[in-house]
């Protein structure tokens, strides 16, 4: 194998013979590099501008584009109908907000719009998460489908919206924890299955590789791991990330800046959503900080916590007016 072919050609020549356990991690780490950026032997042939021309003229003329809506209508209006394919969005809030529950919301809405979904959770069990579901989509109150004694009485109910929920293309997995294994998990689903969205709960609990000792890398290899995964196989992903906490408590309202680990996560995002709701309050509002190919917003919200649920408040949000997509000078 490769290990042994360095350590015959090369390492039985270093003065003190360089170790084989040296020679394994250094390979490991080289493979799993390639697979978090995508690197491989296959043959790139880059298309004429014509083609890509055409291509734009019909979608222009009414070619269907598949885009993963969010089903939130005014955050759907500023992004211009959902994700699109090759789009890395970041949803970041504080522990607690709720973000993981948007999350599943905007999971069941691409899911009905016919395209599947992933979701990689590396913060909830499988359980977890379908118990978020079954109250979110049967209205049924959270806190009794804990436990089987008071979920008796809603039983009909729970088996009702399961059966709804079994027709939807979702996936779930509580078992992937690194971006390596996320590569190796799509590289086997996209070839038989259609896949619209990629769902990975959270950001800073994704592993990188082993040879990366500082976090703050770390956390940038797996963000740009996940920027490669979404132009590779032309899906959208989105992440969900932890938030700093506000340094003026007067205003804590989340910014670009409240970007936990890195600011490389702003340049590798092409949407930023936070997610903000004071403490013990269900007035919430999804601030559009980051809006590459169109225009930032904050849409109001409500969260109702016995179904873990979001919806929106029927006014108009705030526009800046007359601003421009995102730009950060690239």
């Amino acid at each position: 194998n490769t290990v042994k072919l360095i350590l015959n050609a090369f390492g039985s020549r270093c003065r003190p013979p360089f170790p084989e356990q040296e020679v394994s991690k250094t390979v490991d780490s080289i493979a799993q590099k390639h697979g978090a950026t995508g690197e491989t032997d296959r043959a790139i042939v880059p298309i004429h501008i014509k083609d890509i021309g055409l291509d734009f003229v019909e979608i222009l003329n009414g070619k269907a584009v598949k885009f993963a809506p969010t089903s939130f209508k005014e955050l759907d209006r500023l992004l211009c109908g959902g994700f699109y394919p090759g789009d890395l969005v970041y949803m970041g809030a504080r522990p607690g907000v709720g973000k993981t529950a948007m999350a599943l919301q905007i999971a069941v809405s691409v899911a009905k719009s016919g395209q599947g979904v992933v979701f990689v959770s590396r913060e909830m069990t499988n359980m977890a998460l379908i118990r978020r579901m079954i109250s979110q989509n049967g209205k049924i109150d959270a806190s009794i489908l804990r436990r089987a004694d008071r979920a008796k009485s809603s039983m009909e109910r729970i088996k009702d919206t399961l059966e709804d929920m079994f027709t939807l293309p979702i996936w779930l997995t509580d078992e992937v924890v690194s971006i390596q294994e996320t590569v190796s998990m799509l590289s086997g689903f996209v070839e038989t299955n259609s896949l619209g969205l990629l769902i990975v709960d959270h950001l800073q609990l994704m592993r990188s590789s082993s040879a990366m000792k500082e976090k703050r890398i770390q956390i940038e290899a797996v963000s740009q791991g996940l920027k490669t995964l979404a132009m590779q196989f032309k899906i959208p992903i989105l992440c969900m990330s932890t938030l700093s906490r506000p340094a003026d408590k007067k205003n804590p309202r989340p910014t670009l800046d409240s970007l936990r680990e890195s600011g490389e996560l702003e340049h590798d995002a092409d949407i930023v959503l936070l997610l903000h709701r004071e403490f013990g309050k269900s007035e919430a509002e999804c601030i559009v900080a980051k809006n590459r190919d169109g225009h930032v917003g904050n849409p109001p919200l409500i969260f109702e916590p016995s179904y873990l649920t979001f919806s929106e408040l029927e006014k108009e949000p705030e526009i800046k007016q007359n601003s421009l997509p995102y730009s950060d000078n690239e």
